[in-house]
């Protein structure tokens, strides 16, 4: 998907449209994605990072196969823990780079 972009006096310029899934968007502005995100967040003058972070229960099958490979375990440690970042990086207070991240653990 391509979006138009005017340059002065020029033809129009295609350049690729980036965007996450809940809508984080190349050239959004700080406080646009500020509200997007709706996230903890330490900031600075040209970063936002923002960090999510959420226990998962195993499955039954998942509970098992660990209970094959590791023996007992206490039914607080059938959890797996997810953590998701988002590192937005600033130019002139608009979104030039975003990067999304997961890691799931347990």
């Amino acid at each position: 998907m391509f979006a138009e972009e005017e340059n002065a006096g020029c033809d129009p310029v295609m350049l690729p449209v980036v965007s996450s899934p809940r809508g984080l968007r190349l050239g959004m502005s700080r406080d646009e994605a500020a509200r997007l995100l709706d996230a903890s967040l330490r900031d600075d003058a040209r970063r936002l990072f923002y960090t999510a972070t959420k226990r998962i229960p195993m499955t039954r099958e998942g509970r098992e196969d660990y209970q094959r490979r590791f023996g007992q375990f206490s039914d607080e440690d059938a959890f797996f823990d997810s953590v998701r970042s988002v590192t937005l990086r600033l130019d002139q207070d608009r979104v030039y780079s975003f990067t999304l991240r997961k890691v799931t653990t347990f």
